[in-house]
């Protein structure tokens, strides 16, 4: 289930920010580690080279901090709230 939330919710974000989805996965991981000082296996991504340019991600990672703690979020991920706020 979460696997499944994860990959919408990477689609979801990469076409309403218009960016492309390993920069979306990046910002998850980043996110996923810095906020909530968890990695989780499912959010886990890594960049072996650092072609994705930080400005995007920052972006990313902006929108999505208002979009994780949100009730729609919630309500459209569940699999994924409980992984993040558990």
């Amino acid at each position: 289930m979460v696997r499944e939330e994860y990959e919408a919710l990477v689609s979801e974000v990469s076409k309403s920010e218009n960016v492309s989805i390993q920069v979306v996965k990046l910002a998850l991981s980043e996110i996923a580690l810095e906020r909530y000082d968890k990695e989780p296996r499912e959010l886990a991504y890594h960049s072996f080279t650092n072609i994705y340019p930080q400005e995007q991600v920052n972006q990313v990672k902006r929108y999505l901090t208002f979009y994780l703690d949100s009730i729609k979020f919630q309500g459209k991920y569940p699999a994924l709230y409980k992984l993040l706020h558990d």
